[in-house]
């Protein structure tokens, strides 16, 4: 099992995240056999992302599989005009971080 959070945040450590992303994955030798997937910042509470889950698990952790949860992330967002901005926050985050889980 291997798990990561990431905040982004504008200026120091203590403010408020602009976004966050929460991983757990239990691997089934290559294989993603279960993720649990959660954003912060996405709307007023912690957001599960069932996209995201449903496009790893059973799948191997490769650039490919990466690309298109990164994709999934977003897909059915409808963001506020003022933040859609995180759009590319959140594609980003998952793509980074899923890629670290993947080489390690």
């Amino acid at each position: 099992m291997r798990s990561s959070y990431r905040k982004v945040r504008a200026r120091q450590s203590w403010d408020f995240a602009l976004a966050g992303l929460a991983l757990v994955i239990r691997f089934n030798q290559k294989q993603v056999e279960k993720a649990r997937v959660v954003l912060s910042g996405a709307a007023p509470v912690p957001w599960r992302s069932a996209a995201v889950e449903e496009v790893i698990t059973g799948k191997e952790l490769n650039a490919d599989t990466v690309a298109r949860a990164a994709e999934a992330v977003v897909k059915k967002a409808e963001p506020l005009k003022q933040n859609s901005y995180k759009l590319s926050l959140f594609r980003g985050i998952v793509e980074e971080e899923l890629a670290a889980i993947a080489k390690s």
